[in-house]
């Protein structure tokens, strides 16, 4: 299984562990970190990760993302140059970043995408032009689970 994590996933870890539904993306994040390092899934990565990463203000937070990020199993470089973003993508307001996590996404052949971004989650589920499912990780994590309990 391939799978990309946007920035937001990527920082979960570091955030205010106060809502339970922090908590449980958190823990989500953690399993999936452990499956990649198992080699039970290849975690996909693109420049714009690093560049976001790198405007981290918090410098003790940005390293240790920095140190998630070693864990990254393919980096793909993000060059859109005649790459046509679909124009469901714009139908449903879907721009900037997001827009290039998942067109690199898509281009590496994943076949999840991780965000907690809700309202990212609800617009990608109107992009019939999306070849991969985008999740929370709580989701992925149910899924991971119910599939390997058949």
């Amino acid at each position: 299984m391939r799978v990309y994590l946007d920035t937001c996933c990527i920082n979960r870890a570091f955030d205010d562990q106060a809502s339970e539904r922090v908590r449980q993306e958190t823990r989500a994040i953690q399993v999936l970190l452990d499956s990649v390092t198992v080699g039970e899934v290849t975690w996909v990565a693109s420049d714009l990760i690093r560049l976001e990463v790198s405007r981290i203000r918090d410098a003790n937070r940005r390293t240790a993302v920095e140190i998630l990020l070693e864990s990254v199993g393919e980096w793909y470089t993000v060059d859109l140059d005649g790459t046509a973003v679909p124009n469901d993508f714009t139908n449903v307001s879907l721009g900037g970043a997001d827009a290039i996590h998942l067109l690199v996404a898509m281009a590496a052949n994943c076949d999840q995408f991780l965000t907690v971004d809700d309202r990212l989650v609800r617009r990608c589920q109107r992009l019939p032009s999306l070849a991969l499912k985008v999740l929370n990780p709580v989701e992925w994590l149910r899924e991971t689970q119910e599939h390997a309990a058949e």
